[in-house]
């Protein structure tokens, strides 16, 4: 099945694909499909495979809160893999890379270095939604 997800992830061009019960294709980029999801029905991730084409390190922890059972990321950064080996999360990757950076290639995504500094999911969500908050 996890191969069939990746394949459709890079045919059709999608940012993320998600099993659990059906499978469900997304074309936004960064984490907020990933927050609505968790913040609509908090059980939608629990035990889904999950195909991303970039992790970082807040998505690492949404996956994380929302209970996903196996992630390909197509790139990963070191700071998602780490958080990430804290769970039961089985874990695939194409490319691993220091840290994920921003929409201009200028330096960290605002979310990777929010969460930089945190040592648990719950960590990252708290900085997650203050970020969010600070950019209303």
């Amino acid at each position: 099945m996890r191969n069939e997800l990746i394949d459709l992830l890079r045919k059709g061009n999608h940012s993320l694909v998600i099993h659990r019960n059906t499978t469900s294709v997304y074309d936004t980029r960064g984490i907020a499909t990933l927050l609505q999801i968790i913040d609509k029905d908090s059980n939608e991730l629990s035990g889904a495979t999950v195909v991303d084409k970039v992790v970082g390190k807040a998505a690492a922890a949404l996956m994380i809160v929302g209970g996903v059972s196996e992630l390909h990321a197509l790139l990963i950064s070191q700071g998602a893999l780490s958080l990430l080996a804290t769970s039961d999360i089985r874990i695939s990757y194409d490319t691993l890379t220091d840290h994920i950076i921003n929409r201009t290639n200028t330096g960290w995504c605002p979310m990777e270095m929010a969460c930089r500094d945190c040592i648990t999911a719950e960590e990252c969500i708290t900085e997650i939604r203050n970020l969010i908050s600070k950019q209303k």
